[in-house]
């Protein structure tokens, strides 16, 4: 072949382009050991003032075990709220199966709470607190938190064809997080292409899945008018209630293993206390890194 016909040819070859349509499925393994890093910023106004942003950060350790249900999926925090994670069960097709010890963890997590408001009380447990630890602390409440993160990481994605950029709207019920009840929502779940698995990586070899959670305004206002009742004496009324709630994931395509999840969420609430309305914002930021220590691509950065 002549040489510039050669050069002419090589220059005209289409580029590879990444595929519009991909179909990620589940396969966590025993023996995989997640370690993250957690950051979470919450921020809150009130009546237009500003207080002081809320720091945390910890460290995470997710270990997937081979269990006589499937696998048996825990977690250890090392920094506050370290035992605030129930281990869960879930098949090894990807489907969920139970928490594990849920009864424990209730006890467990009632009595930090209550241990919180006794530190703040000289030493006394408001019955408000021992109410709200009773109403957000349940066996149905953390049985639909853990769902509901399977239901994000899993369910929304395992053996599902996914356009890019085609969003898809679901309404089904999910746990707000500052309530702890469950509301009816509409969901908007999309993938919006490759991108790189953590920050630093040189090429996209993660997908970037998005999802958004719009909580009914008037089933969220009724929940945390609930709420303040049960932490305040006297009448309140929550009068407006807006949250969206929108999570970014970056996870393995050929295993849908985490790498990088941030949660955004706004809250705004008008909230009628003896006849005066205060408009109160909640904004908080989560962001956990993962990296693989064992199992699976243990060597990828």
């Amino acid at each position: 072949m002549n040489i510039i016909l050669f050069a002419a040819t090589v220059a005209l070859a289409p580029l590879q382009e990444a595929p519009d349509t991909v179909t990620p499925r589940f396969a966590w393994a025993p023996g995989t050991i997640l370690e993250g890093q957690v950051e979470v910023e919450s921020m809150q106004s009130q009546g237009g003032e500003v207080l002081p942003a809320q720091n945390l950060e910890v460290s995470l350790t997710r270990s997937i075990s081979a269990d006589p249900r499937g696998l048996l999926i825990t977690s250890q925090v090392e920094g506050p709220a370290g035992q605030a994670l129930p281990a869960y069960v879930i098949s090894e097709a990807g489907d969920f199966v139970e928490v594990d010890g849920v009864e424990e963890m209730v006890t467990e997590m009632r009595e930090q709470l209550l241990a919180a408001a006794r530190a703040q009380n000289g030493g006394v447990v408001p019955p408000e607190a021992r109410g709200l630890a009773e109403q957000m602390f349940n066996r149905e409440t953390i049985e639909a938190s853990v769902r509901q993160e399977h239901e994000m990481l899993v369910g929304f994605w395992n053996d599902r064809t996914l356009d890019r950029n085609a969003v898809e709207v679901r309404r089904m019920l999910t746990q707000d997080a500052i309530t702890g009840e469950i509301l009816p929502t509409e969901v908007e779940i999309v993938w919006r292409g490759y991108t790189p698995c953590v920050e630093g990586d040189a090429e996209a070899k993660c997908l970037d899945l998005e999802i958004s959670y719009f909580p009914d305004s008037d089933a969220l206002a009724t929940a945390f008018e609930g709420v303040l009742g049960a932490q305040n004496q006297g009448e309140i009324f929550v009068t407006r209630a807006l949250q969206e709630r929108i999570v970014r994931l970056h996870v393995e395509p050929e295993n849908l293993i985490p790498r990088w999840i941030e949660e955004h969420s706004e809250s705004e609430f008008d909230v009628e206390a003896e006849g005066e309305i205060v408009d109160l914002a909640i904004q908080q930021v989560e962001t956990t890194t993962f990296q693989v220590r064992s199992g699976l691509n243990p060597l990828r950065p």
